[in-house]
């Protein structure tokens, strides 16, 4: 064999042990990393897709694509969607129309929490809007008991423009719903918020829903106080509120020295049992107070009090029971005397 044959076989031999080498486990370089599974988690997100500008519409077909994990769905034909196995975190959300019509796309964050609900009123804004630049929310905070109401106003401008459309609504923990009009109706204990997005601006109020509380009594009038000697009718008028519906109204009117008082109960005139106004007419007799040695007689003094009640038996708070008001009927006045009496 000559040099140049003894050459060539060797780096054949070469090549031959570099390449069984790298087949092997032993001696190549380190090996690419399985890409890791997608995130996953037990939060959820639901809610539904509206046109912002006509938010009794829905829009079917929207893409709702959450990051992470990476993952988007499309809303039903009712434009709902539901979004289960999101990791606890920070979530961007990006949702687009899809087929349904020419809207600019809403973004949003969502503070999402292993075991917990975000529900969610998505508002597509018609692209023949401008894209708002502000956005203020109020109020910044309530405090309700189940079933309570509490209306949210989101204002929102355009440069110096207002602008007549809804916001992206999210409800943090799943203490409540809310409409597209911003009513919130608190349906479950805990602590929560309400936060609003649009065009990349946002806005938050906290929320705390309690077990059931005592009504409140916003207003009381009395009408008149004050009766001729003839007596006369006296118009109770309340105003009150109660997540759990206020089940009764009544006046008690205590009879001048007497301590059990006469029962009134006022109707529900306007609003609901939820938030209204009730009322009702007593009649208060002639004055029969007893004339002193003058001849006057005194006023008779009636003492009046408001009870509500709501459906889980709730009274007594100071929120419930009013002080007590006061109707007068006047006593007559002693007949002149005749001249050179």
């Amino acid at each position: 064999m000559n040099r140049n044959m003894e050459i060539t076989a060797a780096v054949v031999v070469l090549l031959a042990l570099a390449i069984t080498g790298s087949g092997c486990g032993g001696g190549g370089g380190p090996t690419q990393p399985e890409p890791p599974p997608p995130p996953n988690g037990t939060a959820i997100l639901e809610g539904y897709v509206v046109n912002a500008a006509a938010p009794s519409n829905r829009v079917p077909y929207a893409v709702v694509r959450l990051d992470p994990p990476g993952t988007s769905v499309t809303s039903d034909v009712s434009g709902n969607f539901r979004v289960t196995g999101l990791p606890a975190g920070t979530i961007a959300a990006v949702v687009t129309p899809g087929p349904s019509g020419s809207f600019w796309s809403a973004h949003f964050t969502v503070a999402a929490q292993n075991g917990k609900t975000t529900r969610a009123v998505v508002g597509l804004i018609p692209t023949t809007v401008s894209v708002p630049t502000r956005l203020t929310l109020t109020p910044t905070q309530v405090t309700l008991d189940q079933g309570g109401v509490s209306q949210f106003t989101a204002e929102i401008y355009a440069g110096l423009t207002k602008v007549n459309v809804v916001p992206t609504w999210l409800i943090e923990n799943a203490v409540g719903t809310i409409t597209p009009e911003g009513q919130f109706t608190a349906t479950t204990q805990g602590e929560g918020a309400v936060v609003a997005w649009v065009g990349g601006q946002t806005a938050r109020a906290t929320v705390k829903v309690t077990g059931p509380q005592a009504p409140t009594i916003w207003s009381v009038f009395v009408d008149p106080e004050r009766l001729p000697s003839s007596g006369g009718n006296v118009r109770f008028t309340l105003h009150a509120s109660d997540g759990d519906e206020v089940e009764s109204v009544r006046a008690e009117v205590y009879l001048p020295g007497q301590t059990n008082p006469q029962i009134v109960s006022l109707a529900l005139v306007a609003g609901t049992e939820k938030d209204g106004t009730w009322s009702a007419t007593h009649s208060f007799p002639a004055n029969d107070a007893p004339y002193d040695s003058l001849g006057n007689q005194p006023d008779e003094v009636y003492t009046v009090r408001f009870v509500v009640k709501d459906r889980s038996g709730l009274a007594g708070k100071d929120t419930s029971i009013t002080g007590f008001y006061q109707v007068r009927v006047r006593g007559a006045e002693a007949p002149p005397q005749p001249p050179g009496g």
